[in-house]
């Protein structure tokens, strides 16, 4: 549905909009090859035990981990192959999609212009757009807000029309049949109103400044893992330099430099009226100066620690995400043998399960650690650590031959479920 919206009410072309749907498609494939592994191994098992296999093995003397290997060996071949697909294909694939929505920008400013939504892309303005041409590209009731110091104006258009100057640094926003209201100015009781047939509004595109002054420069998910180590050891070599301008800073005593300054003895007992005015000034406006540097290279510190900790949590997701792959192997296979179903339903379910509950650490532990709460490493690893945890669990339950009741319980609940929605339906 959205490429057809695309296609049809934004007037972008086929080639534009296939073309970054597949570049989009690399984050998909990244992110559904874990689950799919569940899932698979889910009913790939549950049949089997469904249909009394596992019995026979068990009856043939065939250990539980030798059925469940195969199923372990494919799932470390395809987190190998994720590996090397998160490190290599992703981040291009990330970096053209970027690079492609700033061409479309260009070439057809209103294609990433929604209807009826307040637009707070460019800086003091607010723009609403009713309804824009699929074709033409045109702006039909345009509202416009505008803030300047105690200066408010409102601006209604019939039409308008988009166009970019500057190599996109400057939006021109050309309004056709419109009038503006305007409040404020030398007096607060100030009021304008102007009719105009048309008018040009010159926005600053913040966005596309960014991506000229950085044209060359890759995102944190668009680069590889050594292009992140290099930017890491950038980082920490800045990181370095500051702390050692803090303690440069903070080694300077003030005592010495009133003393210094009052031109009193050592023996002599301090009085801070033994100083001149000047002096004490002076005194003043350099510790004044010093607060301020140390202020400035703390915050760089802090910056320089934040984006090491940023870099950390890409380098770490990479490996972590396909790891999930043999952690849900090891869930999928014992739970699924355990659980008797092989049904689509049921292995959707569990999985579903499961995988929400990854997620939830995943994303948990990716605000932590860009917080510099926890490490990185902690923050990307710990979900395959809980979860890969149930699952050793799991295999331990299963080789011993005991009831998993948790399961058992949801197994009856969902039949219990399509029994009576049965009876229901026959009713």
């Amino acid at each position: 549905l959205s490429i057809v919206d695309s296609i049809f009410n934004k007037g972008l072309s086929v080639f534009d909009v296939l073309n970054l749907f597949i570049l989009n498609m690399a984050w998909m494939v990244a992110l559904s090859l874990p689950m799919a592994v569940l899932i698979s191994t889910l009913i790939a098992y549950g049949r089997m035990a469904g249909d009394n296999e596992i019995v026979a093995f068990k009856a043939a003397g065939i250990h539980p981990i030798k059925v469940i290997a195969p199923s372990i060996i494919i799932s470390m071949i395809v987190g190998a192959g994720l590996v090397w697909f998160n490190d290599r294909v992703l981040p291009e694939a990330n970096h053209k999609a970027a690079a492609l929505i700033t061409d479309i920008s260009q070439r057809k400013p209103v294609a990433f212009i929604e209807e009826g939504y307040v637009i707070e892309s460019f800086p003091g303005y607010r723009l609403l757009i009713g309804r824009i041409s699929p074709l033409s590209g045109e702006l039909h009731d345009v509202r416009i807000y505008h803030r300047d110091r105690d200066k408010q104006t409102l601006t209604f258009a019939e039409k308008g029309r988009l166009d970019y100057l500057n190599s996109g640094t400057i939006v021109k926003l050309t309004l056709y049949n419109g009038e503006s209201h305007q409040e404020g100015g030398n007096a607060p009781d100030d009021y304008f109103r102007t009719i105009f047939k048309e008018q040009s509004v010159y926005l600053d595109n913040e966005t596309s400044q960014n991506n000229i002054a950085g044209d060359h420069m890759r995102g944190d998910r668009e680069m590889s893992v050594k292009m992140m180590n290099e930017k890491i050891k950038t980082f920490k070599s800045d990181a370095e330099r500051e702390r050692q301008e803090i303690k440069k800073l903070m080694e300077t005593t003030p005592s010495r430099k009133i003393d210094s300054l009052a031109g009193v003895a050592e023996t002599a007992h301090f009085s801070f009226g033994n100083i001149s005015y000047a002096a004490q000034q002076n005194c003043y406006n350099e510790e004044r100066r010093r607060q301020l540097q140390l202020e400035r290279h703390s915050f760089y510190l802090a910056n320089s620690e934040r984006q090491i900790s940023k870099y950390g949590v890409e380098i770490h997701k990479k490996f972590s995400i396909p790891v999930a792959c043999l952690v849900f192997a090891l869930i999928g296979a014992p739970l699924g043998i355990m659980a008797r179903t092989g049904g689509l339903g049921a292995g959707s379910f569990y999985s579903i399960a499961f995988f929400v509950i990854y997620w939830i650490f995943l994303i948990g532990g990716e605000t932590l650690a860009d917080n510099m709460i926890v490490p990185p490493w902690l923050a990307m690893w710990s979900p395959n650590l809980i979860v890969g945890g149930i699952g050793g669990w799991l295999l331990v339950r299963m080789i011993k031959e005991r009831d998993y009741s948790v399961t058992l319980r949801i197994s009856h609940a969902l039949s219990r479920f399509r029994k009576k929605k049965s009876s229901g339906e026959e009713n």
